[in-house]
């Protein structure tokens, strides 16, 4: 909805930043979980079928907490925390991103059900971090290039 506002094109309601923001935060904090189960359930010889990845909700309530701090600080205009927290956030993204291509480079490489330590992973997690980059690139070069065209406002 935000990129179809983005690109002038008809869109189902104005988006509103405080509410992109906290519905990324708790989808954040969703895919975080997500893909630590995938990671460790397609790759890992014997998985931990019953341990959790948050053992109870006071651990996903201090998950919470944080975001939660982090979105005060962000609409509390405290100035100090801009870059930590923009960095923060650009980490948290290419690590998602970063994560995914080694999951799909460990699995097109054979690697599905046989990692017992984390070290047999470094030919697929260097070859992630080539994907990755490419990848952020393009996404970089195809944005500056529609800006560029006008078919999106910046």
């Amino acid at each position: 909805n935000s990129m179809l506002r983005d690109m002038l094109l008809p869109h189902l309601y104005t988006p509103m930043n405080w509410l992109r923001t906290l519905t990324g935060t708790g989808m954040g904090v969703s895919i975080a979980v997500l893909l630590l189960l995938v990671f460790n359930l397609s790759l890992r010889k014997s998985p931990e079928t019953e341990t959790r990845i948050i053992k109870n909700w006071l651990e996903l309530g201090a998950a919470l907490a944080i975001n939660g701090a982090v979105l005060a600080a962000m609409y509390g205009n405290i100035t100090f925390m801009y870059w930590p927290i923009a960095f923060s956030a650009w980490l948290g993204i290419t690590g998602v991103l970063y994560l995914v291509n080694v999951i799909v480079a460990a699995l097109a490489m054979g690697y599905d059900g046989r990692v017992v330590q984390l070290t047999q992973l470094a030919k697929p997690a260097s070859l992630a971090v080539v994907f990755t980059v490419i990848e952020l690139g393009a996404m970089a070069s195809l944005r500056f290039w529609a800006e560029g065209q006008g078919l999106i406002v910046s």
